[in-house]
């Protein structure tokens, strides 16, 4: 299986307007092709447990309308480091 990262990632800074304790301050895009999306989310629920114990405070799957296999996930953390450690795991 692909990895998560096959594309990259785009991380991006702590929302001003909100205090941390009630948001996530940090939201992890990332937007790749699968082969097959049925397989590919296997894996990804599979590996739910691993990212709640790296940070990950919320996670959400999109798929294009156009393509199916075109598959975007977010995920939200506390910080850019709990981000960074989860992208460098997948990696």
């Amino acid at each position: 299986m692909r990895p998560l990262l096959l594309i990259g990632a785009l991380v991006l800074g702590v929302m001003s307007s909100v205090t941390p304790a009630h948001a996530a301050g940090v939201h992890m895009f990332v937007r790749h092709e699968v082969t097959d999306y049925a397989t590919w989310r296997k894996g990804y629920d599979a590996f739910g447990a691993t990212q709640k114990g790296m940070g990950v405070s919320n996670q959400a799957v999109y798929q294009s309308t156009d393509n199916p296999n075109d598959v975007t996930a977010t995920h939200d953390f506390a910080s850019v480091e709990k981000a960074k450690a989860l992208r460098l795991l997948r990696s």
